[in-house]
């Protein structure tokens, strides 16, 4: 793994390369191989209102299914979402391994 790659704050097995990160945005290529999840959660923010972007650029070819009931838009390939205001999570990836590009951007 390439130095710059880091443990995904979770611990449960997924990688991420931090792309941008300015005060209210940022922007990570994640990895997640086989064996790694995200349990449900809601992002902590200290103040406002958080949207996460992930645009699935890779699906894994079973399991790693993104839920979140209340997501803005749940598309195959495009998730839209307040990280802080609701619970979401990524399904053990069973085969192959999934790519997204996840955008935040911070709201006052």
């Amino acid at each position: 793994m390439h130095p710059r790659w880091q443990p995904g704050r979770q611990g449960t097995g997924y990688w991420k390369l931090r792309l941008l990160a300015l005060r209210r945005l940022d922007l990570y290529l994640l990895r997640f191989p086989p064996g790694s999840r995200v349990p449900a959660h809601r992002d902590a923010v200290p103040e406002g209102r958080h949207l996460r972007l992930n645009l699935v650029l890779v699906p894994a070819r079973r399991g790693g299914e993104f839920r979140c009931p209340a997501a803005l838009i749940d598309r195959p390939r495009i998730k839209l979402f307040r990280s802080d205001l609701h619970a979401h999570e990524v399904t053990p990836v069973e085969e192959g391994t999934r790519w997204v590009l996840s955008c935040g951007l911070l709201l006052p």
